[in-house]
């Protein structure tokens, strides 16, 4: 519509204020219209909410023409089609006025108009205005909607592209005639003996916000009588102009900015006109009585409307202490969280429309009724229309908009909880995740990541956005702090509470084994932790302090990692330190490793027990109480001294001395220590792949074999032949000895004899026989000699 007709009613007398019915007439009941007996003109009104869709009809002005000459007619012979009694449509007096489209439809709707349709009709003779009024009300928004599409495509015009939706149909009658007046949108004015003061909706007048806005959503006010707006001016503005026959164009502006720029004034449904609405019929009444009341329990229309529900979404939008409101001027704010000082309303809920926590519970319906009624009553057997139960709803506004983030109105007594024994213990910005998303149709994966199937790996934030993905990184503080998995979150509670974490489930594991890994990065102390509070990290070493951390127990040049390439095998063999071919590579140092594109990987002696289970670790502090090893197994089968040995090795100052074999002496093979040949050498070769030429081979003084072997037997020889040389001591090759082996040796000191003497897996004899006696002064194995007195 173009303009806006307000009806302003000529009334018998104005409606009690003690009442919901209308005011009396010589009868109590509603005489029949035109009967016998006199009575007033009653006039039967009625409302509905309209909208529909021009976004997607590229319609010509001739078909706009058609439908604005087609729309009134719609409204007026359908709503006489389906109230019958006799009731014609040219009686129907139809009225326009414009609502934000936001409050009729969801945020993914793209409309452009929508209307409330106010109308009226006298009644007939011999039907009471109650029976028209009742008939009014049984009509379906679906039955309006049909039969309205059916007279626009009688006409013509495709009902499935305008997208027409009726709701919210409403009526009621009185005493009384219409007139009616056409003006703008901007100035509806009435004659009712109702004021904004007698229908607003909140506790009282002061609290009421005349300007406020319903919505955001906006329309461009344009009265073609004065805008004087051309219909080139309009087109250069961006908006769309109608032909309106022999009267000025009609201009749709669509934006506040475009309405601007022709000089225009962007509307706003405000709560002022909002209210307005309810000046007139049954509500002023219902209003006052609710007011003289205190609460709007038990009123309602005469079509069985209840006021509260009325009264609610202005409430909300008008009230600046909202929840307080004229049906209830003591409501407390219901909030998703363990009690309302824990709520922080300024906290932004959805990111992605900037939508605070306090704007999100006025903008709920269905979900702040249930919220009400928790409140009140508790959550059990709360659930949404869609099935989801209100304890596992209000899980995610409750992290965003509740300081506790973990306890809720439904669960106040969780607690936000970390897999460590104490909160000290917690490190919450370590880093527990980090990962690549990219689009799974990624073409190039490009440098640094690697196409699995049709799907990029990539290993370091760098490459990953060079991919075109997102570098995706998790904390310990986000995974626990920041949870929704409630599984987790209640068994952590009934953990801190006493409960075994062996006996508490999640997700199929132990709460032990589920917090692990997790536990071993986040908490300072792992491996003690929220199921294992007195555990300690053990070393393989017989104390603490002879473990060497940063000691690397192996270390090697990767180049199949992220990051790395593989070099070819003139780049590979021309690095110093580096040999190989066209399908593999190896260095011998880090420096030389980068310097042809590897990755060198060490792994130190803390890595190495970091990686040790939390079973290892108990295991071995169960040990070190015991003050042995002996009866102890990991996982009922691995013995502690095989465990230990190796690690201890490299790691333990005091080796062979481990936490196994606390007290062991060190020995040699030899009768006396002082007999040991700690730098001789045992064996030696020549590192020389791939193997040079054969006159390379030989200019150094090797013996050339084959394509694949040259053999040089010095060192000079063998760096001049492109090689590298390698070799053994005395001291290197007993440094692998088990401390079993010193600890037999020992035994053999003592009693003269190696005889009947066990060192690991074999006799004691046959164990030290390498390197046996090159490594001692005398020639002979300490068993040699003793078997030789």
């Amino acid at each position: 519509p173009d303009t806006v007709e307000v009806t302003s009613l000529v009334t018998v007398e104005p409606p009690s204020s003690t009442t919901t019915s209308p005011p009396p007439g010589p009868s109590t009941t509603p005489s029949p219209c035109g009967g016998g007996t006199p009575s007033p003109a009653s006039t039967v009104e009625g409302s509905f909410l309209l909208s529909y869709d021009l976004v997607d009809w590229n319609a010509t002005a001739e078909e706009l023409e058609k439908l604005k000459a087609t729309g009134t007619a719609a409204i007026q012979n359908s709503l006489a089609l389906l109230i019958g009694h006799s009731v014609m449509g040219q009686d129907i007096h139809v009225n326009y006025t414009p609502v934000e489209a936001a409050f009729l439809q969801t945020k993914e709707s793209n409309l452009s108009i929508a209307v409330k349709v106010v109308f009226t009709f006298p009644c007939p003779q011999d039907i009471t205005p109650e029976l028209l009024s009742q008939a009014v009300a049984q009509i379906t928004e679906a039955e309006l909607t049909t039969a309205m599409d059916d007279v626009f495509i009688t006409a013509g015009i495709d009902a499935n592209v305008l997208n027409l939706k009726v709701s919210i149909i409403t009526s009621t009658w009185f005493y009384g005639t219409p007139t009616t007046t056409t003006t703008t949108t901007t100035s509806t004015t009435t004659t009712l003996p109702f004021t904004i003061e007698d229908v607003h909706p909140c506790a009282s007048f002061e609290d009421f916000m005349p300007q406020a806005k319903m919505s955001e959503y906006g329309w461009c006010e344009y009265d073609a009588s004065t805008a004087n707006v051309s219909e080139l001016a309009c087109l250069d503005a961006g908006c769309q102009s109608y032909d309106a026959g022999d009267g000025p164009p009609y201009c749709y502006c669509d934006t506040e900015v475009k309405c601007a720029a022709l000089g225009l004034t962007w509307m706003y449904h405000t709560c002022e006109r909002e209210m307005s609405a309810y000046m007139h019929g049954e509500y002023p009444a219902l209003i006052e009585s609710a007011r003289n009341q205190g609460t709007c329990s038990g009123l309602e229309t005469s079509w069985h409307q209840n006021i509260e529900q009325v009264l609610e979404w202005p409430a909300r939008m008008c009230c600046r202490s909202w929840p307080k409101k004229l049906c209830d001027v003591n409501a407390e704010l219901a909030t998703p969280c363990k009690d309302p000082a824990d709520f922080m309303p300024d906290n932004i809920l959805d990111q992605g429309f900037s939508t605070t926590c306090k704007e999100a519970l006025m903008n709920w319906w269905e979900e702040y009724t249930l919220l009400e009624n928790a409140s009140k009553t508790g959550c059990d057997g709360l659930q949404t229309s869609w099935g989801e139960k209100l304890v596992d709803f209000v899980v995610y506004p409750a992290q965003h908009c509740c300081r506790s983030k973990v306890a809720t109105l439904c669960e106040p007594d969780l607690k936000p909880m970390t897999p460590c024994k104490d909160e000290s213990d917690f490190q919450p910005e370590k880093l527990l995740h980090e990962w690549c998303e990219v689009s799974s149709n990624a073409t190039d994966c490009g440098a640094g990541c690697q196409d699995n199937g049709g799907h990029c790996h990539c290993g370091t934030a760098t490459s990953c956005e060079a991919a075109g993905g997102k570098w995706i990184t998790n904390t310990c503080g986000a995974e626990f702090l920041d949870s929704r998995d409630r599984v987790l979150i209640k068994a952590l509670n009934e953990a801190a509470n006493g409960t075994s974490c062996n006996d508490l489930d999640v997700h199929g594991a132990s709460l032990t084994d589920s917090i692990s890994w997790s536990a071993q990065t986040c908490c300072s102390s792992w491996p003690g932790s929220i199921c294992n509070k007195d555990a300690k990290r053990m070393t393989p070493c017989k104390s603490s302090s002879d473990f060497n951390p940063d000691k690397v127990m192996w270390a090697y040049c990767d180049f199949y990692s992220n990051g790395a390439t593989m070099p070819n095998a003139s780049t590979c063999q021309a690095q110093n330190g580096c040999r190989g071919d066209e399908h593999w590579c190896d260095c011998s140092d880090q420096s030389s490793c980068e310097a042809v594109g590897g990755t060198w990987q060490s792994h130190t002696c803390q890595k190495e027990i970091d990686q040790w289970s939390p079973e290892q670790h108990e295991v071995l502090q169960a040990a070190e109480a015991d003050g042995t090893c002996s009866g102890h197994l990991l996982h009922g089968h691995t013995k502690l001294e095989d465990l230990t040995q190796w690690p201890a090795q490299t790691c333990c100052s005091s080796y062979p001395q481990t936490l196994c074999f606390p007290n062991v002496e060190e020995m040699t093979p030899c009768t006396h220590k002082a007999d040991f040949l700690a730098t001789k050498t045992v064996h030696s070769w020549c590192d020389l792949y791939p193997a040079p030429s054969e006159a390379v081979c030989v200019a150094q003084n090797c013996t050339y074999h084959n394509e694949w072997y040259c053999e040089c037997n010095s060192e000079a020889s063998c760096v001049g032949a492109g090689g590298r040389f390698q070799s053994t001591n005395c001291t290197s090759e007993t440094s692998w000895w088990s401390p079993e082996v010193h600890k037999a040796l020992k035994e053999a000191m003592d009693k003269g004899t190696c005889a009947d003497i066990q060192a690991g897996w074999g006799s004691l004899e046959q164990t030290i026989q390498y390197p046996g006696g090159m490594c001692c002064n005398s020639g002979k194995t300490m068993c040699e000699d003793f078997a030789a007195r």
